[in-house]
């Protein structure tokens, strides 16, 4: 589906017209009408990096870079000369020029406006056609600009991003079994049955580690703080690593920076390396059976 076009805005739609066709082919649908926390938090992520550019401005309610663009003349430049004046006629031609030129850019911004709102509407609309029809529904009626006063032509997508987002990233009459979901969700990460075990890889700490901070801290009914957040990272360690995690504790926190979760999840990380059970890997560059290591050493 192509970007539509308006007439006098050709030579201002060139920086994003090859962009248009991917954005429309690749644009993430919502997850449904009324999507768990976490799903409706990635769905923005991925819409925000999906809009970056000329649509993410719009949708966050700034004027479009084409519109900047466009620069009128200041009448008080070219001031209006007396009749009798020798250049009157010559002036008044140019002050002429000069409004309908001010008054072509008038017309232009509109267009701009409405193509670039039109466009965003057009990403709302399809992300929510197949998942959401009720929301699709909702924002094709109030965004429809032919009933706005006075009538225009087009929809008005920043109003249509905002109603997606405010069903996407709810925060408010979540339920009780969205509730139980995410205490769930943190209760088996940590389960004697579930633990990881000593010898993982640490990509397992880091799934589990992100899953939480990601998914689950952020939904919890009752708010982790930063201690309890710190703690609850450094438990996701297998227990047979308890002595490493005391020392990594200490070092944090002589060092101020026993709430840095990224710097914990590194460090547990780091733990998590040492002891995994896996040897030293075979460089991947070498297309040759690994051999042992030899070491040499010189005698008189």
């Amino acid at each position: 589906m192509d970007t539509p076009t308006y007439p006098g805005t050709k030579s201002s739609r060139s920086t994003d017209e090859g962009d248009s066709r991917t954005l429309y082919t690749h644009f993430p649908a919502v997850p449904g009408e009324d999507p768990m926390p976490h799903q409706g938090a990635a769905w923005y992520e991925a819409a925000v990096g999906r809009l970056a550019g000329r649509l993410l401005r719009v949708a966050n309610g700034l004027v479009p870079t084409d519109v900047e663009k466009i620069v009128d003349i200041d009448l008080t430049q070219i001031p209006q000369l007396p009749a009798t004046h020798a250049h009157y006629e010559r002036r008044l031609e140019a002050r002429l020029r000069a409004e309908r030129d001010n008054a072509r850019n008038r017309t232009e911004r509109q267009e701009i406006y409405i193509r670039d709102w039109t466009d965003l509407y057009k990403l709302m609309a399809e992300a929510t056609e197949a998942n959401a029809p009720l929301l699709h529904r909702a924002i094709h009626n109030a965004c429809d600009m032919s009933h706005y006063t006075p009538p225009l032509p087009g929809f008005d997508g920043p109003r249509a991003w905002n109603m997606v987002l405010a069903a996407m990233l709810r925060t408010t009459n979540r339920s009780k079994s969205e509730r139980q979901y995410y205490k769930i969700a943190e209760y088996n990460q940590t389960r004697p049955e579930h633990r990881l075990q000593a010898g993982c890889d640490p990509d397992a700490f880091s799934k589990r580690a992100l899953a939480f901070m990601i998914h689950i801290r952020p939904n919890m009914p009752q708010q982790y703080s930063d201690q309890d957040t710190a703690d609850y990272l450094f438990d996701l360690l297998p227990a047979a690593y308890r002595p490493e995690v005391k020392i990594a504790q200490y070092e944090l926190s002589i060092q101020g920076k026993q709430h840095d979760f990224d710097l914990i999840m590194t460090r547990c990380r780091q733990i998590c390396q040492e002891n995994a059970k896996s040897g030293t890997p075979t460089p991947s560059f070498v297309n040759i059976a690994p051999a042992p290591m030899r070491t040499t050493c010189a005698t008189k």
